[in-house]
């Protein structure tokens, strides 16, 4: 409530920097542009595997995450975007660590070292 003795600048990267340091707001910043970058090459592999899926997971990601970075800039980080927020950049995780997984096992079975059992 604004006017009785509660300063708040409205500006989450703002707040971050000042209250928990320019480290901090480093490395907050670093998560959110690698997940920005996940849906970015979940867009690419959808193209280069010819699979429309892949492409609307990562645009919808992409979208979704560069919007609420957008937000950050103009609101609070308060209960309900905060849950929304950490439930994004977890997801953004597993699809990294799926899309790694999925490349590394294309790459060995192009190499050869792949077996089927």
């Amino acid at each position: 409530i604004q006017g009785q003795g509660i300063v708040d600048p409205v500006n989450t990267y703002l707040t971050i920097g000042v209250e928990r340091g320019l480290i901090a707001l480093f490395f907050f910043l670093f998560v959110i542009i690698r997940s920005i970058n996940t849906g970015l090459r979940y867009i690419k592999y959808g193209y280069l595997r010819n699979n429309l899926v892949w492409v609307h997971v990562g645009a919808a990601l992409t979208a979704f995450l560069a919007g609420m970075a957008i937000a950050l800039t103009f609101t609070s980080f308060y209960e309900t975007l905060v849950v929304f927020f950490w439930i994004a950049m977890g997801l953004a995780r597993a699809m990294q660590l799926n899309l790694e997984k999925k490349l590394v096992i294309r790459a060995e079975k192009s190499s050869g070292e792949w077996e089927e059992s």
